[in-house]
């Protein structure tokens, strides 16, 4: 019995560590749709873990995240290799040691990843609401019009290249230093701590162009407390897709609530910039409002009143995402298994709630998110 432990220590120790992740896994798995736990474990246990190693990340000059899944395939892809080796030669020991290596590593990182993220995907709603009054259609209009001279507002501060296409104004590090200066906004005390006090910058992805490919914008591995983007995108998406994945960072999972944290954010921010790329991710679902105004001619002269440099640069971001799509699909199937998995609704959870309408009466019966979020503002200036 002595020699059995000595000869197979390494293998039963490790054995051991998984039985662990497994058990914590479980634990962890039938607690996550109890709400109230997983408010109470976001505010506490999830920021214990995440915000050291974010903090340690902040000061890195590379992406953490990307490194470390480098690091992870390498490694499992060579024992992997290894272990076909010692099966081959028959070397059992080595090949079963090097097989719970391979379970340990793969389990010990969903766990981790399951302690430190997927127990946020069930919190309590965002404490940021929109406009919940009564509007009426005669008020689409003037509304619509009033947003409409921001966004060429906005656009009139900024430049763009003799294609059409916005030129980002600032450094990364400005846009991150910006966007920080919003996130101070939700630490006022009637935010009640929803979100994590610590603030991450968003790192550059050396494998943009990959992750373009897949049209995935940002990442953020909340493992890791670290916010990643895609630096490939259009300049104008830059300060939105930041925004969204700080959200995830401060404890926003659901991609509904992160894109709407950005915008509430980046909508009321002074800087034209940041306002120009929150208009660009969702003015023009705030503007199908044009097509319900009662006047058939509203919407083609509120559209022709758009700066013409606006419709060029989003349509030229309409064509870069055209143009790279090797791996769309496979991504949103991988993506909205993953989500649905999580408790969301998939992939559509990134688009806007359609407007709701009765088909007999042609009554709005409720307006978007986003649409109340711009009514909110509107009627706050």
């Amino acid at each position: 019995m002595i020699n059995f432990l000595k000869k197979f220590k390494s293998i039963l120790i490790k054995t051991a560590i998984l039985i662990i992740f497994v058990v914590l896994f479980v634990i962890l798995l039938s607690l996550k749709n109890n709400q109230d736990i997983a408010e109470g474990y976001s505010r506490t246990i999830a920021r214990w873990l995440t915000t050291p190693i974010g903090a340690f990340a902040y000061i890195l000059p590379f992406s953490l995240t990307e490194i470390s899944f480098a690091i992870v395939v390498v490694f499992l892809v060579i024992t992997l290799i290894l272990l076909i080796i010692d099966l081959v030669k028959r070397r059992w020991q080595k090949g079963i040691n090097k097989a719970v290596t391979i379970g340990l590593v793969i389990f010990g990182s969903i766990t981790w990843y399951f302690a430190s993220a997927e127990m946020q995907y069930n919190r309590k709603p965002l404490p940021l609401n929109g406009y919940e009054e009564k509007v009426e259609k005669e008020d689409f209009r003037g509304i619509i019009e009033y947003f409409i001279e921001d966004y060429n507002y906005c656009s009139s501060q900024l430049t763009y290249d003799e294609n059409g296409r916005l030129i980002l104004p600032y450094s990364i590090n400005k846009v991150n230093s910006l966007i920080a200066e919003e996130y101070k906004k939700l630490d006022d005390a009637q935010y009640n701590g929803y979100f994590a006090k610590f603030t991450s910058r968003v790192k550059p992805l050396i494998s943009s162009p990959i992750f373009t490919q897949f049209h995935i914008t940002g990442i953020t591995v909340d493992c890791f407390g670290e916010p990643n983007f895609n630096t490939t995108i259009p300049a104008a998406e830059y300060a939105f897709t930041m925004a969204h994945e700080i959200a995830h960072q401060k404890g926003v999972m659901k991609e509904d609530d992160a894109n709407y944290v950005s915008l509430y954010l980046l909508l009321q921010s002074e800087d034209p910039y940041l306002r120009y790329s929150a208009y660009d991710s969702s003015f023009f679902s705030f503007f199908n409002l044009a097509y319900l105004t009662g006047n058939d001619n509203d919407a083609a002269e509120l559209l022709s009143s758009i700066n013409p440099k606006i419709i060029k640069d989003y349509n030229l971001a309409v064509k870069f995402w055209q143009d790279n799509n090797m791996a769309q699909e496979f991504s949103d199937w991988w993506n909205d298994l993953y989500l649905k998995s999580s408790g969301t609704e998939g992939t559509s959870s990134y688009n806007d709630t359609p407007i709701e309408i009765d088909k007999e009466t042609e009554v709005i019966i409720s307006f978007s998110r986003w649409q109340k979020l711009y009514f909110k503002i509107y009627y706050q200036k």
